[in-house]
């Protein structure tokens, strides 16, 4: 795949946390493919807050909706530190199906991002704060390289509580008072940026999450000098609670 990508002139470029890589209605000509790191395409809003619609790690080909478009259609802004592929998009288009690989990565990222962007737009207008959190540990675990594991599985998660306000539509004390009942619950044990997640199974249930189709991105090896149950119906309060 990276070296498909090459043949397309693709060219690394290293970029350091929190910074973005570009603005949403900038002049953009090239998609980016993630070879290391997170990061997440947003929105700001008129009222001065932010909407975060998808997270992008390691595997992620960022920018496929733009393919045809010069002009950026979101802000894309790194989380932790990040190198990147950034292949141009005329020669994306004028490949027209001789890199099968690549052809079938695109195709795997567009369903994968159809999938998630669901699951978080029912999560946001159906569920109640509590479910939001747990739907998007649960996504984010799954979306992980090389996949779910394990009985008590470990989640990194190096976002800040504004950053999962800005995914789940919450404000920064809701999610620090639903991280901390999680706590207490027993369904989560925080270390730092990372989760583990005590009570996987039940945490499926309340939520009636169901696994992603197409899963996560398949973990790769760097060649040398790379760089590398039914649903619990959403609560009155606990949707009131949420409202920013």
């Amino acid at each position: 795949m990276v070296d498909e990508l090459r043949s397309l002139n693709g060219h690394p470029r290293r970029i350091p946390a929190r910074q973005d890589v570009y603005h949403e209605a900038d002049r953009v000509r090239h998609l980016h493919y993630v070879t290391r790191g997170l990061l997440y395409c947003y929105h700001d809003l008129p009222d001065g807050g932010r909407q975060i619609t998808l997270l992008h790690r390691a595997g992620d080909l960022i920018g496929l909706s733009d393919l045809h478009s010069d002009t950026a259609t979101h802000s894309l802004r790194t989380v932790v530190d990040c190198e990147l592929l950034a292949v141009p998009k005329t020669a994306l288009r004028k490949c027209d199906g001789t890199l099968p690989r690549l052809s079938e990565c695109m195709l795997q990222g567009l369903a994968r991002n159809q999938q998630v962007l669901s699951r978080m737009l029912m999560a946001t207008g159906r569920q109640n704060a509590r479910c939001r959190i747990m739907t998007l540990m649960l996504l984010l675990h799954e979306m992980q390289p090389g996949g779910p594991t394990g009985d008590a599985p470990v989640l990194d998660l190096p976002l800040s509580q504004a950053e999962i306000g800005d995914l789940t539509g919450l404000t920064n004390v809701s999610v620090s008072k639903i991280l901390c009942d999680l706590s207490e619950s027993g369904h989560i044990e925080r270390r730092g940026p990372r989760i583990v997640l005590r009570r996987l199974k039940d945490m499926r249930a309340i939520t009636g999450y169901v696994p992603l189709a197409c899963g996560a991105p398949a973990p790769r090896t760097a060649s040398a000098g790379e760089p590398v149950e039914p649903p619990a119906p959403a609560s009155p309060s606990g949707a009131a609670a949420a409202t920013k």
